[in-house]
């Protein structure tokens, strides 16, 4: 996927290309965070998601079953980078900037049964 700005007067134009995904694409979201709560604390049973930040910055940790410990990136905005998320990484977000925006794209449509909480 990639995200192209255009940049004019009248405000700004992001065009989403969706060439380098390696699912078809069922569900697509954004996550305005407020009061800084953290969001996801789970992985999935088949759900394969792409996480981009459009805005601000944020931690993402995360966690493999066969890990011994979790580890913990910082995002800032860059528009062509993302990060996959297959189905068995538990993941959490968190230490969200005032501004933050992100987009999720998912393999599948919302299913509560699909969701593992525990790591």
């Amino acid at each position: 996927m990639e995200i192209t700005i255009i940049k004019e007067k009248k405000g700004d134009l992001y065009a989403i290309n969706f060439d380098k995904i390696e699912f078809t694409i069922k569900r697509t979201y954004l996550i305005y965070p407020k009061n800084n709560l953290e969001r996801g604390g789970h992985r999935h049973k088949i759900t394969k998601q792409h996480l981009f930040c459009l805005n601000g910055s944020f931690d993402f940790t995360y966690y493999f079953n066969d890990s011994i410990e979790s580890k913990t990136l910082n995002m800032s905005c860059n528009y062509n980078s993302n990060i996959f998320i297959p189905p068995d990484m538990w993941h959490k977000m968190s230490s969200f900037s005032n501004d933050c925006i992100l987009l999720v794209v998912c393999s599948e449509f919302f299913d509560l049964n699909d969701y593992i909480y525990e790591k």
